[in-house]
């Protein structure tokens, strides 16, 4: 299943390419604000940041794909305890249609691959070494604004679909709010 999704999201960047009418590159940084969503009743959300590159290929006057190369700081915490820290790749395939001037909704798919994770304790120097999984496949949902031919505001959430952790069964959520700019 892992191979045929991976297959269908290249075929989808490739197919787009070859008959986009125009494609605009870009960096984006900005803001996650990110939580474990599953059996555990007690973690809070973590703040962290993304950075990385863009590239919107419109296929018509109003509706382009912009899939992106992501670094993202992820995970919760337990106030008292503990920091899950992890870190991530992710690539999200993003269909955007433009409803006004400016304005876009926008969704879609996002693979991602885990770089690093850490339990870190508040109470020591201890840091746990969990046993993440090495992917995550999430659905994002948001809009943005396209402020001038430069510059951006994207706002969107990433609901992940696999267990970040199996036996804890936790699940990442994370609300991104992040700048553009197209060079």
């Amino acid at each position: 299943m892992m191979k045929k999704l991976c297959f269908a999201i290249i075929a989808m960047g490739m197919a787009a390419l070859v008959n986009a009418q125009e494609v605009k590159i870009g960096v984006k940084v900005g803001m996650n604000i990110s939580s474990l969503n599953g059996n555990e009743d007690n973690l809070d959300a973590q703040d962290g940041w993304v950075l990385g590159g863009t590239a919107e290929i419109a296929l018509t006057e109003k509706f382009s794909l912009q899939p992106e190369f992501l670094y993202s700081q992820q995970g919760a915490q337990d106030r008292e305890n503990f920091l899950y820290d992890l870190k991530y790749m992710t690539m999200p395939i993003i269909a955007k249609y433009y409803i006004a001037e400016g304005f876009s909704l926008e969704a879609g798919p996002q693979i991602s691959f885990l770089i690093k994770d850490e339990i870190l304790s508040k109470t020591s120097d201890a840091t746990l070494n969990p046993n993440s999984e090495n992917i995550d496949i999430a659905m994002n949902l948001g809009f943005g604004y396209q402020l001038n031919k430069r510059f951006s505001v994207q706002t969107r959430y990433s609901i992940g679909t696999m267990d970040v952790d199996k036996e804890a069964r936790l699940k990442n959520g994370v609300l991104q709010m992040t700048v553009g700019y197209r060079f």
